[in-house]
C-alpha cells in the first residue's frame, strides 16, 4: 500500500484593496468582441479610460476556493487554505434602483429578440450630458452632466456595433436648443445650437460614422446608411419630450402647451456623412417628423434615399404592417428617455428601455422605481406598455 500523501497548508497572499468600479453594476457582463479594435475602442475623451477587469470577476469573491495539487516529484499535495477577498462588490445605488424596476411588472422576465429593421433609439449622446477633455488634458464636465456617463458611453458603443451587425436602424436624438429656449428659465444652458456641448460625444460619433459607412472592426462589414440622426428642442417656446411629439393626454396631465408637433424630434437632410455635420440649408429641407422618420423604414428597409416622399396617410398604412421594437438608450433616464417609451407606447411601438445603458439624472437621483413605474403606468398604453431590459437580455 503506498504511503499516504502528506498535506499542507498553504496560506495565500493578503489581496490588494481596491475601490469600487462603477461599471462593475451588472456582473457576468461580456465585453463586446468588437470592442478590441483600438480604431473604435480607443477613448479621445477622459472619461473613457475605464478598467474592464472587473469582467473577469463575475464569480461570487466570498465563495471559499480550494485547489489540490499533486507534484510529479513527490506525492504531496498542497491545498490553499479559505481565504476570504478583502474586495466585496457592493450594489451602487442605480443598480438597487434596477433591481426594483426589474422586479415591477413592467421588468422583462427573459429575452428579445433584436431582428433586422428593428430601432435603436439613441438619446442626449452628447458632449453636454458626458465629461469632455478641456485643452490641457484636464477633464472638464458637461452643463448637465450625469454621473456614470462614460460607462452609458461604453455601453452605448457595444450596442451600435451589435445593432449594425444585426441589420437595424440606430436613431441618435439630439437637442439643438436656440440661446432663448424656454428650458433656460432658470438661467442654465445646455446644448444650445453650433456649440461643441450639442454635438455627439467623440467616442460615439466614431463608432456611428463607422457603421454608418458600412465598415465594422476586423474587417466586418454591415449595411450602409442606417444611422439617422434626428434633431430635438429646436423650438424656443416649445420644450422638448424626447423622440416622438407628445400626445395629448400627456401634455394635458403635465400642462405643456403650445404647438404640440413641435415637441418631438425631426430629422434634416445631411449630405456629409459626419453625424456632428450640419443640416443641409436648402429651400425644400423640410424637417421629417419622427413618426413619418419611422413610417419610411420600415418600407424601406435598404434605406437608400431620403425620407421626403412619405404623407401622413401613409403612416397610418404603414402602422398596419410595420415592425414595432423600439429599444431605448441613453440621456437621461427620468427625463427624455422615459417620455420617449411613453410615446412610443402611445403610438403602439413595443418600447424596451435598456437600464444599463442609461442613468438618471444628477438632478434627479432622488427619483424612485416607483416615481417611473407610475409615470409609465399612468401614461402609457395597457397593451403596449414599455419594458425595462438589461442589455444581456437582448439576443443580437
Amino acid at each position: 500500500m503506498p504511503p499516504k500523501a502528506k498535506v499542507t497548508i498553504k496560506k495565500l497572499p493578503t489581496l490588494e484593496t481596491k475601490k469600487p468600479d462603477p461599471e462593475s453594476d451588472y456582473e457576468s457582463e461580456p465585453v463586446h468582441p468588437f470592442l478590441s479594435d483600438p480604431d473604435i475602442s480607443s477613448a479621445s475623451e477622459t472619461d473613457q479610460k475605464l478598467s474592464d477587469k472587473d469582467q473577469d470577476e463575475s464569480e461570487d469573491e466570498n465563495t471559499t476556493k480550494v485547489v489540490s495539487k499533486t507534484t510529479k516529484s513527490s506525492n504531496e499535495k498542497v491545498v490553499k487554505a479559505p481565504v476570504k477577498s478583502s474586495k466585496l462588490k457592493t450594489k451602487s445605488p442605480y443598480m438597487k434602483f434596477c433591481d426594483e424596476l426589474m422586479a415591477s411588472r413592467i421588468g422583462l422576465d427573459g429575452n428579445i429578440n433584436f431582428e433586422s429593421r428593428d430601432l435603436l433609439v439613441l438619446i442626449n449622446m452628447q458632449n453636454d450630458f458626458t465629461q469632455t477633455a478641456s485643452a490641457n488634458g484636464k477633464t472638464k464636465k458637461g452643463a448637465t452632466h450625469v454621473d456614470e456617463a462614460a460607462v452609458v458611453i461604453r455601453k452605448v458603443n457595444a450596442l451600435i456595433l451589435s445593432v449594425a451587425a444585426a441589420g437595424g436602424f440606430i436613431i441618435p436624438v439630439i437637442l439643438t436648443h436656440p440661446k432663448n429656449h424656454v428650458s433656460f428659465q432658470d438661467g442654465s444652458e445646455y446644448c444650445v445650437s453650433g456649440t461643441k456641448g450639442s454635438q455627439i460625444c467623440a467616442t460615439v460619433a466614431k463608432t456611428l460614422n463607422s457603421v454608418n459607412a458600412g465598415i465594422l472592426p476586423k474587417g466586418g462589414k454591415c449595411d450602409i446608411n442606417k444611422v439617422f440622426v434626428v434633431n430635438a428642442g429646436f423650438n424656443p417656446k416649445v420644450p422638448a419630450s424626447g423622440a416622438f411629439a407628445c400626445t395629448k393626454s400627456y401634455a394635458k396631465a403635465k400642462k405643456i402647451s403650445g404647438d404640440l408637433s413641435k415637441t418631438g424630434a425631426y430629422y434634416f437632410h445631411r449630405s456629409h456623412t459626419d453625424v456632428n455635420a450640419p443640416p443641409d440649408i436648402v429651400a425644400d429641407n423640410s424637417p421629417i417628423s419622427f413618426e413619418k422618420l419611422l413610417a419610411y423604414l420600415s418600407q424601406c428597409p435598404d434605406a437608400t434615399s431620403a425620407p421626403y416622399e412619405f404623407t401622413d396617410a401613409d403612416i397610418e398604412e404603414t402602422s398596419k404592417t410595420s415592425r414595432k421594437k423600439i429599444f431605448i438608450a441613453g440621456l437621461v433616464l427620468n427625463e427624455e428617455v422615459i417620455k420617449t417609451a411613453i410615446m412610443a407606447s402611445q403610438n403602439n411601438y413595443e418600447a424596451f428601455i435598456i437600464l444599463d445603458a442609461t442613468r438618471t439624472s444628477n438632478k434627479g437621483a432622488d427619483c424612485s422605481a416607483d416615481d417611473l413605474i407610475k409615470l409609465i403606468s399612468d401614461h402609457a398604453k395597457e397593451t403596449t406598455l414599455p419594458m425595462f431590459i438589461e442589455s444581456k437580455n437582448i439576443k443580437f
